[in-house]
C-alpha cells in the first residue's frame, strides 16, 4: 500500500539516534580538525610572510583537502550521505575551538617561533661573525688587487701608445 507508515520500534530508534549522533560527534571533531589545519596555515603565514598569489595558492590547496576529508568521513560515517546537520555540527565544532583555543593559539605559538628563530639568528649571528670578517678581509684584498690589475692596465696601455707615437714619429 502506497503512503502506509511502517511503525519503528524504539530499538530502532533509539539506534538511528545514536548513530545520527555519533555522525554530530564526528562532524564536530572534523570541523574542530579542519579549523586548526588552518590555524597551522595561519601560523605559518606569520612566520614566513609571503604575497597574496601565495596565499591564495594556499588557500586553494586548504579548500581542496578540506573536500577531501569531509566527503571522506562522509562516505566512512554516513555512505557518502550529505546532512544539514553535518554541516551545523562542523560549525559547531569550530566555533567552540575558536572560543576555547583558537583565538589565542594562532598568536601564541607564532609568537614563540619567531622568538625560537630570534634566538637562533643571534646565535648564527654570533658564531659567523668570525668568517664575516674573513670574508670582507678577502673581498677587501680582492677588490684591493684587482683594482691595482687595472691601474697596471692602463700604466702599460700608455707605455705602449708613447711607443707607439714615438715609433710612428721616428718612422717620418
Amino acid at each position: 500500500m502506497v503512503g502506509t507508515l511502517i511503525p519503528l520500534s524504539m530499538t530502532e530508534i533509539s539506534i538511528n539516534v545514536s548513530e545520527e549522533a555519533k555522525l554530530f560527534i564526528y562532524a564536530a571533531l572534523t570541523g574542530v580538525f579542519l579549523i586548526v589545519v588552518y590555524d597551522i596555515l595561519r601560523i605559518f603565514r606569520r612566520v614566513c610572510p609571503h604575497g597574496t598569489i601565495w596565499i591564495g595558492v594556499e588557500d586553494f590547496f586548504y579548500w581542496l583537502f578540506s573536500a577531501i576529508v569531509i566527503f571522506g568521513v562522509l562516505l566512512k560515517e554516513n555512505n557518502g550521505i550529505f546532512r544539514w546537520f553535518f554541516a551545523v555540527g562542523m560549525l559547531l565544532g569550530m566555533i567552540i575551538y575558536y572560543f576555547c583555543v583558537g583565538r589565542y593559539f594562532v598568536v601564541i605559538i607564532a609568537m614563540v617561533i619567531n622568538k625560537i628563530l630570534d634566538i637562533v639568528r643571534k646565535i648564527l649571528r654570533i658564531i659567523l661573525k668570525p668568517f664575516k670578517r674573513m670574508v670582507i678581509f678577502f673581498a677587501n684584498s680582492i677588490k684591493k688587487r684587482i683594482e691595482l690589475s687595472k691601474k697596471r692596465t692602463k700604466i702599460k696601455k700608455k707605455n705602449i701608445e708613447k711607443k707607439q707615437d714615438t715609433m710612428y714619429n721616428n718612422n717620418t
